[in-house]
């Protein structure tokens, strides 16, 4: 009997320890870690990141345009037969085998003086195609922001809807006990039994459904961040806080952080660069060369070689009109660009009017459910009292709890749609990335 009761013992603290350990590892996150976390672990992102590492390598790339090539070369040759060689002697003139062994070392450098620009329109490109991974970094950065946004809300009001779905039940249930009472002193009927009981088993199914939309939702946001464990929990309520927001600062935000904005600028450079190397073909172009060459039968007695160099003047005289055709192209290209940005302009005025709109409806949403949440509040209090004291039947109390019920559903939404309205404007204006 005592070795069964050290048994149960030492499992109890074997569990209680087990249980404080898992706590222990749970993890909390606020919104602002959980956005790190996945930017961290996008996989997106880190793609990106490696796109970005490989443009800048074109920089490398481009800049060796400026330094001269230099470039060794040596050779040798073995004959069979070696070439009869004449050889005067004596006074006489007669034919000996030349060397079997040839070695023979050349070097030769060649560096550009002047191209026109084209070198220079080149580095620019590389520069521009490094800013332009990093703006289509920054792109997938924001939109993961919102993402990761709307998950976390997501999640803090289905724990919401959970939490009231279990005060319904256990509501429910007390309600359920109170008919038996007035049913057995007469002050309530059997259909107002039988009713009380049908709605408490419909708030157990709809407790259920919370909780699967729960985890859904937990998952939704798991995938979210790339996180592989499942314990964690969100710092926090689902709350709004009301923010003065006004329709000049986000046109300022928007016209100097929008990522399309600076795509499209960069797109225009791109193209002003391709225009100067389009433009370059019709300059004309010089270039220096030295050059050194050497042979003899033994390398390391190679004797003193020829050498020369030269400057060399290229000038495009006639091309059929290739160049001037790729300039006016290159030129009719930014005409359009032109176009597209007061069109790009347009569109982000009218996101941010929309943005404001919403934010504002969300906001007055928000208010007139706080109020029609009170009211309902007093009203199924009221309504609990007289069902106690036998003045109503259990089909009007279960409707005043129905209507608490779905006023808080509804608020709750009300203050989800807020803060998503907030992270839209975030994301519309680019605060985020002020």
């Amino acid at each position: 009997m005592k070795r069964n009761t050290l048994f149960i013992l030492v499992l109890v603290v074997l569990v209680l320890t087990f249980s404080t350990y898992l706590q222990a590892e749970e993890r909390v996150l606020t919104k602002e870690e959980a956005i790190e976390i996945a930017q961290e672990k996008n996989p997106e992102i880190q793609r990106l990141h490696k796109e970005v590492e490989i443009a800048k390598t074109g920089i490398e790339l481009a800049r060796s345009g400026y330094w001269p090539n230099l470039d060794l070369s040596s050779s040798y040759t073995r004959l069979g037969d070696p070439p009869s060689v004449p050889t005067l002697e004596g006074g006489q003139l007669t034919l000996e085998d030349g060397p079997k062994d040839n070695y023979a070392l050349s070097l030769n450098l060649q560096q550009p003086i002047y191209l026109g620009g084209q070198i220079r329109a080149g580095y620019r490109l590389a520069e521009i195609a490094v800013e332009a991974a990093q703006a289509q970094l920054k792109e997938q950065q924001q939109e993961l922001t919102y993402q990761v946004s709307e998950a976390y809300y997501n999640v803090l009001k289905t724990e919401e809807l959970v939490e009231l779905a279990k005060q319904e039940k256990d509501r429910l249930g007390e309600y359920v006990h109170q008919a038996e009472t007035n049913y057995e002193v007469g002050l309530a009927t059997s259909t107002d039994l039988l009713q009380a009981e049908i709605n408490y088993n419909r708030s157990q199914q709809a407790l259920l459904r919370a909780e699967n939309a729960l985890q859904l939702a937990r998952l939704s946001f798991q995938n979210t961040l790339n996180l592989e464990e499942e314990d964690f929990t969100l710092s926090g309520d689902l709350d709004w806080e009301e923010e003065d927001i006004f329709l000049a600062e986000l046109k300022d935000y928007a016209f100097t952080n929008r990522i399309d904005l600076e795509q499209l600028e960069l797109q225009e450079d791109r193209l002003k660069q391709e225009l100067r190397q389009a433009q370059a073909q019709r300059r004309p172009q010089l270039s220096f060369s030295g050059d050194y060459s050497t042979e003899d039968d033994s390398f390391f007695e190679l004797r003193d070689g020829d050498w020369s160099v030269s400057l060399a003047l290229n000038y495009n005289l006639f091309d059929g009109g290739e160049s001037r055709s790729r300039v006016k192209q290159q030129e009719q290209e930014l005409s359009k660009l032109e176009i597209s940005r007061q069109q790009l302009e347009d569109l982000i005025e009218l996101e941010i009017q929309e943005s404001l709109l919403s934010l504002k409806e969300s906001k007055q949403q928000l208010e007139l459910m706080e109020l029609n949440l009170k009211q309902a509040e007093k009203n199924l209090a009221e309504m609990e009292v007289k069902f106690r004291e036998g003045l109503i039947t259990s089909l009007e109390l279960l409707e005043a709890q129905h209507t608490y019920q779905e006023v808080k559903t509804d608020y709750l939404e009300a203050i989800y749609d807020y803060n998503l309205a907030i992270a839209k404007i975030d994301k519309v204006s680019a605060r985020n990335l002020d």
